[in-house]
Formats: C-alpha cells, sequence, structure tokens
C-alpha cells in the first residue's frame, strides 16, 4: 500500500514540475539589465502657452514642478511637434506661432538607490530645460531635430516610488519637436559595464592627477597609479552596483603619445573578477589608443574587477588609465562562483556592522574588525542592559571551523589572561543564528586572541560576536574577527536538499533535477546506491519518509 502511494504522488509531482518547467527556463539569470522609466511615444500632460510677438519665453504655471498647480493640462502623445515641422510624423500637433510648452508625466522607480547611471535620450527644437523631481538636471540652447542625443543624468536624482520629470520647450521660430526617453541600463553603448566606484593600494599619492576615479573615465591619459614597488600590493579595483557574470575584460595603460611600448614591454597585470584570478602576465600596452582585451573561457561571478600590477620598466608611473569588463552573454558558458575562502582556508570577509555601541567614527568604526589591526576596535562603554554585537559578513555562504576574535592591544601583557571580558559567538546562516561558543575570553595586550575550534563545521554567512561581560574602564570592543573554512559534515543521504530535514520538499529537489531544471552536487540523489538517479530514488525517498 504505501509502495502504491508513493508512486502515485510521485506522478503527481512528477507532472507538476514537467508543468513548471517553462517558467523555469523563462527565469534564466541575465547578466545586465536595462529599465526604461519613460519610453519614445510615450503620454504626457502638458500647457501650450502662447509668447508675445516682443517675447523670448512665457512664465512656467505656478506649482507645475510638484504637481500642485491648479491649470488645466491635456495629456497628448509624443511626439510633439509645432505645424510647420514637416521632416516627422507627430502624435500630436501644436498649432502655429511662438509658444512655450510645458510638458510631465510620472513614473514608479524600485531601489533607486541601485541604480548606476540614468541616461535620457532626446529630440528637441528649441531651448529644452528638464527637471527630475523638482531640480533642473539638464538644458540645452537651440536645437537638434534631426536625430536623438544621448545625455548622462546624476541618478541620485531619483527617488523610490513615483518620480516627476518636467519638461519646458521654445518655439520661437517654427519648426518645434520634442519626444524622449529616460532609461537606467548596466552598459555603455559598447556593451562595458557601468563601475560604480574605483579604489587603489599600495601607490605613495593621489591627487587630480592620479586619482582612483581615472580609471572610470574613459581617457587614456587620465591614470592611477605611482612608482612601481615590487615589496608590496600595487592594485587598482573597479567596483560594480551588483554581481555580474564577466567573460571579457579590457584594460589600458597610459598613452604617452608615442607608440613605442605599444607591445606591451611597459608592464604586466594579473585580474581578478572578485576574489578569482582570471588571466596572469597580461601585457599592459600603451601609445595612442593601446589596450588588452582578455576574453575568458568561463563566465566568473563577481561585483568587482581588480588589476594587480606585477612588473613595469621604465621611469613612468606603474599604472592603469582604464578598466572596463562585458558581462557574459552566452548562457552555455561554464560559470564560476566566488571562492569562499583563500588558499590557506581564511574566509573572506565583506563586510561589518555594529549594535548597541554609542558612538561611531574612523578610529571606532565597523570595518575595524576586518582590518587586521590590533589597535583599531567597534565597541564603547559596556552596557548589560542592551545586546552589544558585531557581525562579520561573509563573501559566500559557506561552513566554518575556527573562528578568531581579538581585543583591542593595550600595549601591555595585563589582560593576556582574559580578564578583560567575555563573548558569546554566533555563526549565522541566513539570519538564523546557532551559538557555537560562550563565555570566550576577551584576550588583550600584544597579539592577544581567543581561538576557538569547532567541533564539527557550522554552514553560515556571517559570524557574530555578543559582548557579554566587562570590566575596567576601557571599551567594551573588539578589534579583529576572522575565520578558518572546514569541511562540509555528512549529509543524510534522505535530505537531497541540503536543508538539514527530510521532507517533501526533498522529493520536489530529486524531480526537479529528473525534469533537467537543476544540478545536483556529486553523490547526492542517488538514494538506493544503484549509480544512477532516476524515478527508482524518487520512490525511496517517499518510502522512508512513509
Amino acid at each position: 500500500m504505501k509502495k502504491a502511494i508513493s508512486a502515485i504522488l510521485a506522478c503527481v509531482l512528477l507532472m507538476s514540475v514537467f508543468t513548471m518547467l517553462f517558467i523555469f527556463n523563462a527565469q534564466a539569470e541575465s547578466s545586465s539589465t536595462t529599465t526604461y522609466f519613460v519610453n519614445k511615444g510615450d503620454n504626457w500632460e502638458y500647457i501650450c502657452t502662447e509668447i508675445g510677438a516682443d517675447e523670448d519665453y512665457v512664465a512656467a504655471p505656478d506649482g507645475w514642478l510638484d504637481k500642485t498647480d491648479t491649470a488645466e493640462w491635456v495629456e497628448g502623445q509624443a511626439p510633439f511637434a509645432g505645424a510647420w515641422y514637416t521632416s516627422s510624423t507627430a502624435n500630436t500637433k501644436l498649432p502655429y506661432g511662438r509658444f512655450t510648452l510645458f510638458l510631465r508625466k510620472t513614473f514608479t522607480v524600485e531601489n533607486a538607490a541601485a541604480l548606476v547611471n540614468l541616461v535620457m535620450n532626446i529630440i528637441y527644437d528649441e531651448d529644452p530645460i528638464v527637471y527630475l523631481n523638482g531640480k533642473q538636471v539638464w538644458t540645452a540652447s537651440g536645437y537638434k531635430d534631426s536625430t536623438y542625443t544621448l545625455v548622462s543624468l546624476d541618478p541620485s536624482a531619483l527617488q523610490d516610488g513615483e518620480n516627476t520629470i518636467c519638461v519646458q520647450i521654445g518655439n520661437k521660430n517654427g519648426g518645434m519637436i520634442f519626444d524622449m526617453e529616460l532609461l537606467s541600463s548596466d552598459c555603455d553603448s559598447n556593451g562595458y559595464l557601468y563601475g560604480s566606484s574605483a579604489e587603489c593600494v599600495g601607490f605613495s599619492s593621489f591627487g587630480s592627477v592620479n586619482d582612483p576615479s581615472n580609471v572610470l573615465d574613459g581617457n587614456q591619459s587620465t591614470v592611477c597609479g605611482g612608482g612601481y614597488n615590487a615589496s608590496v600590493r600595487q592594485a587598482i579595483t573597479v567596483n560594480y552596483a551588483k554581481e555580474y557574470l564577466i567573460d571579457e575584460i579590457f584594460i589600458q595603460c597610459k598613452n604617452e603619445g608615442t607608440s613605442s611600448a605599444e607591445d606591451g614591454s611597459y608592464g604586466t597585470y594579473d585580474l581578478y573578477v572578485g576574489k578569482n584570478l582570471v588571466a596572469s602576465g597580461v601585457k599592459a600596452i600603451t601609445g595612442p589608443n593601446g589596450g588588452n582585451t582578455v576574453k575568458l573561457d568561463k563566465a566568473y561571478r563577481g561585483q568587482s574587477l581588480t588589476a594587480v600590477i606585477t612588473s613595469w620598466y621604465g621611469p613612468g608611473w606603474a599604472c592603469v588609465a582604464d578598466m572596463m569588463a562585458k558581462p557574459c552573454a552566452d548562457e552555455n558558458k561554464e560559470v564560476v562562483e566566488q571562492p569562499a575562502a583563500d588558499e590557506n582556508g581564511n574566509i573572506y570577509l565583506s563586510s561589518a556592522t555594529c549594535t548597541g555601541f554609542t558612538s561611531f567614527g574612523s578610529i571606532n568604526a565597523p570595518a575595524n574588525v576586518l582590518d587586521g589591526n590590533q589597535t583599531t576596535v567597534c565597541g564603547s562603554n559596556y552596557n548589560a542592559s542592551v545586546e552589544q554585537s558585531v557581525t562579520v559578513n561573509f563573501n559566500v555562504r559557506t561552513y566554518v571551523s575556527e573562528i578568531f576574535v581579538q581585543c583591542k592591544d593595550e600595549g601591555t601583557t595585563t589582560n593576556e589572561d582574559g580578564s578583560r571580558g567575555t563573548y558569546d559567538i554566533y555563526v549565522v546562516n541566513n539570519g538564523v543564528e546557532t551559538l557555537v561558543a560562550s563565555g570566550v575570553k576577551a584576550m588583550t595586550g600584544t597579539d592577544g586572541g581567543s581561538l576557538v575550534t569547532l567541533d564539527k563545521s557550522v554552514e553560515g554567512d556571517a559570524i557574530k560576536v555578543v559582548i557579554t561581560s566587562w570590566q575596567g574602564s576601557a571599551w567594551a570592543c573588539v578589534a579583529d574577527i576572522s575565520a578558518k573554512e572546514g569541511e562540509a559534515p555528512a549529509r543524510d543521504p534522505y535530505d537531497v536538499n541540503g536543508d538539514g530535514m527530510v521532507s517533501i520538499a526533498d522529493v520536489s529537489t530529486l524531480l526537479d533535477y529528473l525534469s533537467g531544471a537543476i544540478s545536483l552536487e556529486d553523490g547526492v540523489g542517488d538514494i538506493d546506491k544503484d549509480s544512477t538517479i532516476n524515478i527508482a530514488d524518487v520512490t525511496c525517498l517517499l518510502d522512508n519518509m512513509a
């Protein structure tokens, strides 16, 4: 009877999976996106106000920018054109004469802070002024009525929720025309990702002629770099607003106005996508329009692109002029995920947050627990009535085997016995906190620290350290936190989806695999141990659950 029930349930679930498969495929991962807020040919509210023979403009309706006016607006579809404009088909034709056209429309933005750029594509005649949410963001004199003009705007002008765009267009000389689109795209017109910021390490000086942002400006004569120093890591990183799958990189060296080093004899770079080394010994090509394009065999997932200078020759700065990446367009390319830890097993930590402390600043910031410096801390005066804690987040979810916590270096050995205070330590996995050690002593003094070795590895995406007791006049604090990656503990063979329990969700996971919708780790899913994964494994799993 149980086998019959199992078989029936398996068939029902299998049919459900195949029915939903096309939805799964439609939701395939996309590496880059373009969002249109305003489209060509959209409807706009407008008012057309006549200009006198001796006037150059007419005053705008009071309150038109924030929609508090009482004017009678009319709705029309772009393009808008004056009666004398004959070189384009207009959806809304305006009367003969001299006039000023006021237009506005609203649109919705989700997560405005995540937008990496904002582009307006506009055709106009004449003297346009553009406002976003009541602030002027662009204006031009004259007209460009034969083709659309691309204009970069500051995305910070947008806000979450409803936004209002207003446009003022004049018609003093006859041929009035207006239409536009407003969009945000991850990539420029050549397909390269927009970088959100840049940073440099290992160089001795910065300034307007040597600023990290120079690697984002598309100008080969402005660079970031310094005198080459083989004893330190000299690197330039471009950060992106989110993770992408990257399979092509372009890197330029400084344009010296000559072709003498176009063979790459200036120096070499190692290139990283996130923490993954993707190309080594890449030649630093200089000269007019010099540059090196690196096409990768695999697609690497990451939120940053880094060039490390590995060799250099000549009197010039060891530098990078520009660095760009393209998102992968080949869905069949092998994807390489970010590593959780370095070659020594040290887990990569991406960020830190603190709660319960009364003050922060450069000498007491959450990032101090990531800097490897025992004299910089995160903390404040101890308060037993609130939770005072520090959390460090991982780049990638992984298994934790060891945790190391340091207290502030007071320059003495008086508190190396841990009498300063105690911590409770948690491994956090998707918001769920697991206590892995309590009463851990806050070791201070030169190179002081407490190492916690776990009996078995615990999966997580963060570590949380809670201060549970403190004494003395110094801040209750944490100086540094680090962790080692461990092996995943043996999984219950029936726990197919790896969530730590056996349920109907594991049946769905098996059926998803059989339908081709997902892949499984090696050794997972072959419940009956016959070296194949098939419907018999589903039946075996259902029998176990029954």
